[in-house]
């Protein structure tokens, strides 16, 4: 065979191959059967997971001229919590090392799991009162209408759970 008959060869069962898979694809579709990959997700019954305030998203949010006020008073106020942010960070590196340890104490990794969860907690606490302390200070309506776009925001980034039987 020439050069020329391969080429054509190689077309006609590269043409059938992809007939076919268009084939199994449109019958498959056609007969209701779901095709499976990682973009799908079955529905389930459990309810979706509660969605948690997010300061930075809060913030972020706000109309500029606030959002400038609010981000320089987090600065300025949450100062008070670098300390506790190095302290998180060497609690959470000590329980790193206490589960890495060649020698594995499940007491000592517990207790350092626990003072790192407690320094992160802390920290946390700390930030939501400065937060509420700045928040205060806010007009209502800026607060209530930052807060409903933050609602928005979040409406079109989560995909609504379907329940069984429920329509596309």
């Amino acid at each position: 065979m020439s050069g020329s008959a391969w080429r054509n060869l190689i077309l006609a069962v590269s043409l059938l191959f992809n007939v076919f898979i268009v084939g199994v694809a449109v019958g498959g579709k056609a007969a209701g059967v779901r095709m499976a990959g990682p973009w799908t997700q079955e529905p389930t019954d459990r309810p979706a997971p509660e969605r948690q305030f997010s300061p930075r998203q809060f913030v972020m949010a706000l109309p500029p001229e606030h959002r400038r006020n609010v981000t320089r008073r987090l600065m300025s106020e949450g100062g008070g919590s670098l300390p506790m942010m190095r302290e998180a960070r060497a609690a959470g590196e000590q329980a790193l090392a206490t589960l890495s340890a060649d020698d594995f104490d499940p007491d000592a990794a517990l207790a350092a799991l626990n003072t790192a969860r407690d320094a992160q907690l802390r920290l946390e606490r700390r930030g939501y009162e400065v937060l509420v302390e700045i928040l205060n200070d806010l007009p209502d309506d800026v607060r209530l209408e930052t807060l409903k776009q933050v609602r928005r925001q979040d409406d079109r980034r989560t995909p609504r759970r379907r329940r069984r039987g429920e329509a596309d």
